[in-house]
């Protein structure tokens, strides 16, 4: 128990020491997407249906990544219960059902990714 708050008061410190260091300055509306203006969404000068196809696009190209990355830190979660495990069987049972998760969550994003891809016109990658 110890260690794991060790753990945890270690990331929130590296989080609220390294996260004004690492974030950028303010930034301000500089472009426009349907005549809005947004420092975020570049639509390219699309109106109407192509600025919503627009923002759907970078939406999914967003929520990729961070699939991604939660997918990659869930393995790596799951590694660290099985090779903590000692051999019990409650952890390893743990374990393949963080790994057996993560794989389901990923099925499901790519399927939604899929259907998506098919209802946007010129697909989303």
């Amino acid at each position: 128990m110890i260690k794991r708050n060790t753990i945890i008061a270690i990331a929130f410190l590296a989080a609220v020491v390294c996260g004004p260091i690492l974030s950028t300055g303010q930034v301000f509306a500089e472009t426009e997407c349907a005549g809005a203006k947004t420092s975020v969404i570049a639509c390219g000068g699309a109106t109407g249906q192509a600025a919503i196809i627009e923002i759907v696009k970078m939406v999914v190209k967003i929520m990729t990544a961070g699939v991604g990355v939660l997918a990659v830190g869930a393995v790596i979660f799951g590694a660290i219960l099985y090779t903590t495990s000692e051999g019990s069987p409650d952890k390893l049972s743990k374990a393949r059902t963080v790994w057996i998760n993560t794989i389901i969550g990923l099925l499901l994003f790519a399927f939604m990714v899929a259907i998506t891809n098919f209802f946007v016109p010129g697909g989303i990658f």
